[in-house]
């Protein structure tokens, strides 16, 4: 599998897994796979949460079933420590006991042994792009956070430059700030009302002269108006400007107001608008189908990429229509337990539902769903991750695993080494050995020891996928 494209190198995970061999070779898989990522190795539950205790990895993949303590206390544990803790469980367990209890402490994401690396590494891909979100997010929220540290600060230290202007006599006077904030200098520049209209930028002049004349007009404050400034050097500030005129025996005799630069403030704003219009390209761009409908009436607001191409509907189709009009969903039983459990437990987390493309095909997926606020309304976000093809192969497989059992023929199968890893029941009744016993012992073991050789030389050439003839054997 192709390396991720995402810097990793901050990201840690703990490993734990009591069997040396799929612990030497699932480490070696994430190394290759995730160059880069810090691996912490445990060979217990014991030992894993000392590791995480000192380490404190974002991401923790365990075996379930292991000595001196297992997947489930271990990750009981973490979760007490940490809640936020991600928390990957591989295991060949799969009865409804060992889920409930991975599911009852916060395990979400489960992949069963033997391990399909694919599934694994597109389980830890998500996982990681979520945490990249994440620390962008928290970037984001700190890189504001700082710039409205420093716009407090700065109203603080009244950076609001000051004027006035007496209109009977036509003369003004100017702050040392708004000097600055104009990029003046006072002993050079005098300060007057056509000085200060030359500083602001002609695609603004013709706005602000209208406020002041309304004020002049309506004999109205104005509480606020944005405009730019260009200072001689070429540099553009945002002010904020503010103005209300003095009057006398019913007569406006001066205006006064004040300049706040807000320059950091728009670069703030536009920042957050840049993050937005990032977080929704990841949002078109991601595999799995996602949707946003209201929680008020279910109508959709936006889906992806993927929801439109794998359903088959073009935009204009699927927004402003409800979920009923659809009918994306294929079994309305699906739909409302799904919304049951939203309003009871607030999320729904991988629950196996089917959908309906537009030309009347049902996919199986594991269906996600959170409620998320825009602009003061709730919506409900959900991910819809098609397991469509992986459900046929598992009851491929199960086909195939049924006939093998079933067969009276004695089959079994070797790995490249030529140790037995499936015995099925017909080798059972030819051979005499049940097939705990036969499983990790070599082939050749079958073989009179005269025909070892033969046998050998026989499944080299299978290695080689080579045709080869019948070898007959007597068993006794």
């Amino acid at each position: 599998m192709a390396p991720v494209h995402y810097d990793v190198r901050d990201i840690s995970l703990l490993f734990v897994e009591d069997e040396l061999e799929a612990r030497d070779m699932l480490s070696r898989m994430l190394g290759m796979n995730y160059p880069g990522l810090t691996l912490y190795v445990a060979e217990n539950g014991a030992s894993g949460l000392e590791l995480f205790r000192q380490f404190r990895p974002e991401i923790v993949m365990t075996d379930i079933n292991m000595p001196v303590m297992n997947g489930i206390a271990m990750a009981r544990e973490i979760k007490g420590d940490d809640p936020e803790a991600v928390i990957v469980a591989v295991t060949a367990h799969s009865d409804t006991t060992y889920l409930l209890s991975a599911i009852e402490i916060g395990i979400h994401h489960y992949v069963l042994k033997p391990v399909n690396y694919l599934e694994l590494f597109s389980v830890l891909d998500k996982i990681l792009e979520k945490i990249m979100l994440q620390r962008l997010v928290q970037e984001q929220q700190e890189r504001i956070r700082r710039r409205e540290l420093q716009l407090s600060e700065a109203q603080k230290l009244t950076h609001l430059g000051s004027w006035e202007w007496d209109v009977i006599k036509g003369q003004a006077v100017w702050s040392d700030e708004l000097y600055r904030i104009l990029g003046l200098d006072p002993e050079t520049s005098p300060a007057s009302h056509r000085g200060f209209l030359k500083r602001v930028h002609p695609g603004d002049r013709d706005s602000l002269e209208k406020a002041v004349q309304q004020a002049f007009d309506n004999l109205q404050p104005v509480s606020s108006h944005y405009f730019r400034i260009v200072r001689p050097d070429g540099t553009v500030r945002i002010v904020r400007g503010q103005l209300e005129a003095v009057f006398d025996a019913g007569k406006i005799v001066s205006m006064i107001g004040t300049c706040h630069d807000v320059t950091e403030q728009k670069w703030a704003e536009a920042a957050l608008r840049a993050s937005e219009q990032r977080f929704y390209r990841i949002f078109q761009a991601t595999p799995d189908l996602l949707s946003i409908t209201s929680l008020k009436d279910g109508k959709y607001l936006e889906v992806n990429e993927a929801f439109l191409r794998v359903l088959g509907y073009q935009r204009s189709e699927i927004t402003g229509r409800s979920l009923e009009e659809l009918c994306v969903w294929a079994d309305e039983g699906e739909l409302r337990e799904v919304v049951d459990q939203l309003e009871q437990a607030g999320e729904v987390r991988n629950q196996e539902v089917r959908f309906r493309t537009k030309d009347g095909r049902e996919l199986t997926g594991l269906v996600s769903a959170e409620p998320i606020e825009i602009n003061g309304n709730t919506f409900i976000l959900t991910l819809f991750k098609d397991i469509t093809e992986r459900k046929r192969l598992e009851v491929d497989r199960a086909r195939l695993a049924a006939i093998v059992d079933s067969s009276d023929d004695a089959i079994l199968a070797t790995d490249v080494a030529g140790t037995i890893i499936s015995w099925n029941a017909g080798a059972e009744k030819m051979f005499g050995y049940a097939a705990k016993e036969m499983r990790g012992i070599h082939l050749s073991f079958l073989a009179p020891p005269e025909r070892k050789d033969e046998l050998s030389v026989l499944h080299q050439s299978v290695r080689k996928q080579e045709q080869v003839t019948h070898f007959d054997m007597v068993h006794s």
